[in-house]
C-alpha cells in the first residue's frame, strides 16, 4: 500500500550466492544455469489442430481452423511448433510458440520475434511438444509442482523435467564430473544484475538447473548430479 492508499505491487529480487554440486558416475557433464526457460503445460489436447487459411503473423496472431475442440477450455494454451515463411522465402523456419484458446478462437504467440513478414500457410498442422523426464521418456507430471521454502518469498520444484529445447536464457556453464565442488555465484548474479525477480508484470522469473550429458546417449551410465543453491533476497 503507498502512502496514498494506492494498492502497489511489491517487487522480490533474488540473489542466487552459492552453487553446490555432487556428481557420481563415470561420466561427464554440463550444468547451466538457466533462467526463465519454457515447460510443457499439463492441458492435454484432442485430435490435431490444422490451419485452413494462410495467417500473417506480423500483422495477426488469431489463426483460422476448424479443429475447434482441440483445446478443451477457453484460456487454457500448450507449447508447439508450426512451420513459417520469412519473406516469401520458399524455405520454412520453425516456429516455436504459444497456442491458446480465447472466446472460441484460437491464437498463436511465437517465442521468438522474427525480422520481416512472416506467414504460416493453409494445411499446416500444429505440433505440440510432450512432457519429458531426463531420460527422455514421455510423462505426465509438470514442472509447476512448486513447494514454498519457508521464510523466503521463493518457490521450489525437486521436478526432474526436461524443458522445452532453445528456450530460456543461460547465465552461467559449468562442466562437471565426479567430486563435489562449490562455486561463488556472485560474479554473475551481483556484479551483472542478473537477478531473478518478481517483475512488475504477470510473468514470474525463474531459475533451473540444467544438466546434459553426451555419454548418457551412448550406452553409458547417466551423470548423476546432487545440487543446491543459496540465494538472498530483498
Amino acid at each position: 500500500m503507498s502512502g496514498d492508499g494506492d494498492e502497489v505491487r511489491n517487487r522480490v529480487q533474488v540473489y542466487p550466492t552459492k552453487l553446490s554440486v555432487g556428481t557420481t558416475g563415470t561420466s561427464a557433464g554440463k550444468l547451466t544455469l538457466l533462467k526463465t526457460p519454457l515447460f510443457q503445460t499439463k492441458t492435454v489436447p484432442t485430435g490435431t489442430f490444422t490451419l485452413t487459411a494462410d495467417t500473417n503473423l506480423s500483422e495477426t496472431n488469431l489463426l483460422t481452423t476448424d479443429d475447434s475442440g482441440y483445446i478443451t477450455n477457453d484460456g487454457e494454451f500448450i507449447y508447439g511448433y508450426l512451420k513459417g515463411y520469412l519473406n516469401d522465402s520458399t524455405s520454412f523456419v520453425k516456429i516455436l510458440g504459444k497456442l491458446q484458446r480465447t472466446n472460441d478462437l484460437y491464437y498463436f504467440y511465437p517465442y521468438e520475434v522474427f525480422s520481416g513478414k512472416l506467414v504460416v500457410a493453409s494445411g499446416d498442422e500444429f505440433v505440440r511438444d510432450d512432457i519429458f523426464n531426463s531420460d527422455g521418456t514421455v510423462v505426465g507430471h509438470n514442472v509447476n509442482d512448486f513447494s514454498k521454502e519457508r521464510l523466503s518469498s521463493v518457490f521450489v520444484s525437486n521436478v526432474v523435467q526436461s524443458p522445452i529445447p532453445g528456450t530460456g536464457t543461460g547465465v552461467a556453464t559449468y562442466y562437471v564430473n565426479a567430486g563435489s565442488q562449490d562455486y561463488d555465484l556472485s560474479a554473475y548474479f551481483d556484479y551483472n544484475k542478473e537477478y531473478i525477480s518478481f517483475p512488475l508484470t504477470d510473468s514470474i522469473e525463474t531459475l533451473y538447473l540444467s544438466v546434459e550429458s553426451q555419454a548418457a546417449h551412448s550406452g553409458s551410465p547417466l551423470l548423476n548430479v546432487s545440487a543446491s543453491v543459496t540465494w538472498e533476497e530483498q
